[in-house]
């Protein structure tokens, strides 16, 4: 593992990477993986990722697991970029891609984060996991947790619809719809948190300052547009926002392999 530290986000403070932390110690807030990329350049290269099986952990330099017999994988990632000709035309573009993430085993982007998350916790052996999450995140982290044969609690919003949550339980995951009430902020949220302090349960969710290991699996993403694209960086990268954790997580993708060298 090529992981110099963690580092929070408000604080500074940092942490060894061998010791689990789901959020700053010391004030709570989200911590930074940060990289040893000059190690990282030695080994890895543009042509060993061209022999390498496309998917999530063909990039696992850039992956926060240690011990690489606790990577869980239902076949993540590698999906296509379509080039959408027609579209293009009709916006006035001349070259325009769609990143196709249904292509992936939930049937979303979020499998990424998730992936790399629950990883990380199998390998500390944690296995009770908790989720805050309209749908998407939490089908993801009970899919896993059933190839994994953890238990897996994820709280929804009470107006979940209902073929989000039959899809939760057909994994086997343990679903809790929780009301909002007249309080402030997301009551699924605060309640993954009451859990996991009361508890110990692992949360996995794909947000947020609760996990620091989830942006690390939608870098993926940018890291297969450059190798698709020739590593040409594209112009724009129109991405959907919710929380920010796919957001951010293309960001550092592209920022790091122009720190590695492979785009300018």
């Amino acid at each position: 593992m090529f992981v110099e530290k963690l580092v929070c986000s408000k604080c500074g403070e940092e942490y060894s990477p061998n010791t689990l932390y789901f959020g700053c110690p010391k004030c709570g807030e989200r911590l930074d993986i940060i990289y040893d990329y000059d190690a990282i350049s030695e080994v890895l290269s543009k042509e060993l990722l061209e022999r390498r099986r496309a998917g999530v952990w063909k990039y696992k330099e850039l992956l926060p697991i240690a011990d690489h017999s606790k990577i869980v994988s239902l076949g993540e990632g590698g999906t296509p970029l379509i080039k959408a000709k027609r579209l293009a035309g009709h916006l006035g573009l001349k070259k325009l891609y769609i990143k196709d993430e249904t292509r992936n085993p939930t049937g979303s982007f979020k499998d990424r984060p998730i992936v790399v998350g629950i990883s990380k916790v199998n390998e500390f052996g944690l296995k009770n996991v908790v989720i805050a999450s309209s749908g998407n995140a939490a089908a993801a982290l009970a899919a896993y947790s059933a190839k994994l044969g953890f238990r897996c609690v994820a709280f929804v919003p009470e107006n979940a619809p209902n073929e989000k949550v039959a899809q939760l339980r057909l994994y086997g995951a343990t679903v809790i719809r929780v009301r909002r009430g007249n309080t402030l902020g997301d009551p699924t949220v605060k309640m993954m948190e009451l859990v996991h302090k009361e508890f110990g349960w692992a949360p996995v969710p794909s947000f947020g300052k609760f996990n620091p290991y989830q942006m690390e699996g939608p870098k993926t993403m940018a890291y297969e547009i450059l190798e698709d694209l020739n590593y040409q960086v594209p112009d724009w990268v129109f991405i959907p926002v919710g929380g920010g954790g796919l957001f951010a997580g293309n960001y550092k993708g592209f920022k790091e392999f122009k720190i590695l060298g492979f785009t300018s």
